[in-house]
């Protein structure tokens, strides 16, 4: 576990949600950052409901300490375990307030840097509630290569992802990495395909562009498959 959590966010986070913590450190590999614990698992490893869990899990995803992928089904038809990564210390939000009997407090800026970049106003820039989105980058930091394309992927993602948050690094990288490979384009059309196939049985679930990335062979397979292998895989043919 980075001392820095030690430092300035166990305070927030108390005695409850460090444990938690140190369980997923615990469990996550040294170089890859990431682990497979259930929320049973670590219930019992400290002695905590599996609400309490949840509870401290999706803290953890709001002030940007970890990622989610959502388990898939095995070959059984079972559902497998979430996958948790551990984000870098350059990504972590610290709270402004400690976290004690559910008090949820917004994420502070860190000292010396804000978080609010320009918003954009032109009309492909805006959500399905006709309201500007909010873009949140550090100061000091220049906008990411393919900016404008980033902010469409996440327009998409919105659609069964209402707390996406640009701010995110890993989300934005990952779909900055997407349409450098493939073109914007081709991303948009994968990202639709995957919002629309989401309820549909063997279908990778896939909510964020990080998962998106991850998960992106599986949901090829699946495409292909669905597509009686008709179509050669070369790049995106969505």
């Amino acid at each position: 576990m980075d001392n820095d959590y030690l430092n300035g966010y166990a305070k927030f986070f108390g005695a409850i949600g460090t444990a938690i913590y140190v369980s997923l450190c615990r469990h996550a590999d040294s170089e890859s950052q990431k682990c497979y614990p259930s929320v049973k698992l670590i219930s019992e490893e400290l002695t905590i409901s599996n609400k309490t869990v949840i509870k401290y899990l999706k803290l953890f995803v709001k002030y940007n300490l970890i990622a989610v992928s959502k388990g898939n089904r095995n070959t059984k038809q079972q559902w497998q375990n979430n996958e948790y990564l551990l984000l870098d210390k350059s990504e972590w939000i610290k709270p402004s307030e400690p976290i004690t009997h559910g008090f949820v407090p917004k994420p502070s800026v860190l000292e010396g840097e804000s978080q609010v970049y320009p918003v954009h106003t032109k009309e492909t820039h805006k959500n399905k509630d006709n309201t500007s989105i909010r873009i949140e980058v550090l100061q000091g930091k220049s906008p990411d290569e393919n900016h404008d394309g980033i902010v469409q992927v996440f327009e998409k993602f919105q659609q069964i992802n209402p707390t996406i948050n640009y701010g995110h690094k890993t989300n934005r990288k990952a779909a900055n990495d997407l349409i450098k490979k493939f073109g914007l384009e081709k991303t948009l059309r994968t990202v639709d395909f995957a919002i629309q196939v989401q309820s549909k049985k063997y279908a990778p679930i896939i909510t964020t562009p990080y998962q998106l990335k991850e998960k992106f062979s599986q949901l090829m397979v699946y495409y292909y498959r669905e597509n009686n292998n008709k179509l050669e895989p070369k790049g995106i043919e969505l």
